[in-house]
This record gives structure tokens, sequence and C-alpha cells, in this order.
């Protein structure tokens, strides 16, 4: 069962960061062995108000998300500024039905903007690492 990773919702951080992310972590997610990615990509940024989901979201909303986008589990997080000047920290979530949630968290330079940068990539693939697929196919 392919994973969807929905496009990465930002607080206080920009889109530009959130999109950079949210593309570095889908090439990157293709690319590891164990993951299917599914090509839909759904955003975080827009189903959080349109099923009525607090911010953060809770286990009923996570669970009305995963209805909404027909899936057993998905990838969704956020991007924010970080205390320290000029970063940001970015905080990863793999969901799947009737599992414990995973989350993964990195803190980086607030100007990776770009998926193709090499540090955003390395970022990238230091939180997919952090996950284990369920092995639910």
């Amino acid at each position: 069962m392919p994973v969807v990773i929905l496009d990465l919702d930002f607080d206080d951080a920009t889109e530009d960061q959130a999109d950079a992310l949210t593309a570095a972590l889908r090439s990157r997610m293709s690319m590891t062995p164990g993951w299917r990615l599914d090509p839909s990509r759904p955003s975080m940024t827009l189903l959080m108000p349109a099923l009525s989901c607090p911010k953060p979201p809770d286990a009923a909303c996570l669970d009305r998300i995963s209805k909404q986008i027909e899936v057993d589990h998905y990838i969704w997080g956020t991007v924010a500024k970080a205390p320290v000047p000029d970063t940001v920290v970015a905080e990863i979530h793999y969901w799947a039905r009737g599992e414990i949630e995973q989350v993964a968290r990195e803190t980086y330079s607030s100007n990776l903007t770009d998926q193709n940068d090499d540090a955003l990539r390395r970022i990238a693939a230091q939180l997919v690492e952090r996950f284990k697929p369920y092995p639910k196919e």
C-alpha cells in the first residue's frame, strides 16, 4: 500500500520552506526501499480547516483526514520558526490506522527553500530514515 505525503503545513515559517521540504521528502521516500509513494498531493493546510481540525490535529482529526484522502497511512507535518534566529524546525509524523504515530524533528537553516539543495536533501533523508513502514499490504 503506498504512503501519501501531505503538503506540509507552515505555522510562522514560509510556504517556500514547507513546499521545499515536502518535495525533498517525496523525492527521498520515492527512492527508499520499503516505501511506495502515492502520487497524490493533498494539502494539510487545506484539509485542516475543511475538516474542522484543531492545531495541532488531534486523533479524531487525523482519522478524518485518513477517511477524506482514502488511505490507511500517511505522512503529515509542520515547518515553523525555531527559537534560534534564522532556523526552522520541521516536525514530521507518520500516521497509520491502529498504530502508534511515529514523529521525527529536525532543526535547520531557514534559507533552505530549494528542494534540490543538497543540505535540504540530507535533512529529508534523516527524517525518512527515522520512520519504519508498517508491513500492511
